[in-house]
Formats: structure tokens, sequence, C-alpha cells
């Protein structure tokens, strides 16, 4: 209800504020700083990581049914999936009370629950960690905030992105797009030899194979969601 949202947004606040507040330095000369730094990530970024990334959108969150749906997902999938809660439009209080639901599912079955875009639900909800677009922080400000147990993924779309999220500490790239995909209309894909292009300008980013799959609604509503599926190996994943 409209309180329960209320108190998880100030949880959330709270939460992000007291992260930054360890750290000890907050301001935008300190994270111009971070970029130059020997970068920092998170202590165990080459291991274990899912080969099967599972991404939503707005439409399969609001969906009836998805949390339940989800939870099965991290149960059987266990350490191989990685569910993304992405939800660009959706507003944070509602999308911290998904994350953290799922955050609790994904932690006994030792699949991973990440965040897009908002870093402040990922500290709040306990999630794995985050995963990073154009609209979201920098890199090296999201490795601030979570420090070394955060992992942080970031996708990019050309080499020299590639480089500077290698840089600034990211754990996984994910690089695209590869083919023509709905999720990115009016983009033909770049084919798999860009996978090798922000492979060798990110050569700090550990090497794993895996791939992406993209939640939708489709447009019989008496059907559960779909899953395209994209993905070749690299030392950075594909998007698309």
């Amino acid at each position: 209800d409209k309180l329960e949202v209320s108190e998880r947004r100030g949880a959330l606040a709270a939460a992000a504020a007291a992260h930054v507040a360890q750290d000890g330095q907050g301001d935008a000369e300190d994270d111009r700083g971070c970029a130059e730094e020997a970068p920092h990530r998170s202590v165990d970024a080459a291991a274990a990581l899912p080969g099967l990334h599972v991404v939503t959108d707005d439409e399969v969150l609001a969906r009836s049914g998805f949390v339940e749906l989800a939870s099965a997902l991290l149960r059987l999938g266990g350490a191989a999936v990685a569910l993304h809660v992405r939800g660009p439009r959706t507003s944070g209080g509602p999308l911290y009370l998904l994350a953290a639901a799922l955050a609790e599912e994904a932690r006994p079955a030792g699949a991973w629950l990440v965040v897009n875009d908002r870093v402040d639900v990922a500290v709040a909800a306990g999630a794995h960690g985050v995963h990073l677009g154009a609209r979201s922080l920098p890199v090296a400000s999201a490795r601030r905030i979570l420090g070394e147990r955060g992992r942080v993924g970031a996708s990019e779309h050309e080499p020299a992105e590639g480089a500077e999220a290698g840089r600034q500490g990211a754990d996984r790239i994910f690089a695209g797009t590869i083919r023509a995909t709905p999720s990115h209309p009016g983009s033909p894909g770049r084919g798999p030899g860009f996978i090798s292009e922000v492979r060798w300008a990110a050569p700090a980013v550990p090497d794993t194979p895996a791939a992406k799959a993209v939640l939708r609604r489709p447009a019989t509503r008496s059907r559960a969601p779909t899953a395209t599926l994209h993905g070749l190996p690299g030392r950075v994943m594909s998007r698309g």
C-alpha cells in the first residue's frame, strides 16, 4: 500500500546514504579521481559468473504473478542464472519491493539478483549487484558506493566505452547490439566481430562465456512472458 511504499522509499534513501557516508568521500571531484586510479573490482569478479542473464522490462514487472514466476526461475536456475530487475519507468518504491523479495529467493538458490540502473535500490534491497546503462551513474561512482563486494556490470556500444568501463572497475560488460533485436529498434546490429573489438579494448574484464535472455510481455495476455535468447562466448557478453 502507499504507506508501505513510502516507508520503503525512506529505507532505500537511508541505506544508500549510509554507504556513501562510510566511504567518506562524496563529491564529484572524487568520482573523477576514481577513474584515474587503479580500478577496483569485486573480490570475486571472475568467479562463478552465471551463464544466463535474464532481463525484465516494465511490462513484465507489472504483470500479475511476476514474483512467483521469477522466484521459480531463480530456484530452478540456481547459480547458472542472473535475474536483472530492469524497469526504466518503474519508480523506486515498487522496484525496491520487487527486488527485495527476489533477493531473498536468490540467495538460498545460489542465483544472482541484479538491479539495472538503480544503485540505491540495489543497496537497499540487498541485491548481488547492479547493471549500468547510459542513464545510470558512472561505473566508478557505483563501485565507490558498493565497494568490493558489489558486482558492477555495464552496457556499452563502442569499444572506447568498454575500455572506459573496464578502467573504472566494471566486472562485466554487455556489448551490443550484435544483431537486430526488438529491444533496440533501428539498430541493425554490429555482428559477432564487435565482441572481439570490445574484448581487446577492455582486457581487464574477466573472460566469461554468457548469454542474455530478454523477457517480454506477449501481445496475447493469456500467455506467460516470452524470452528471446542471445549470446556468444567472450570476455564480454553479447547484448542483443
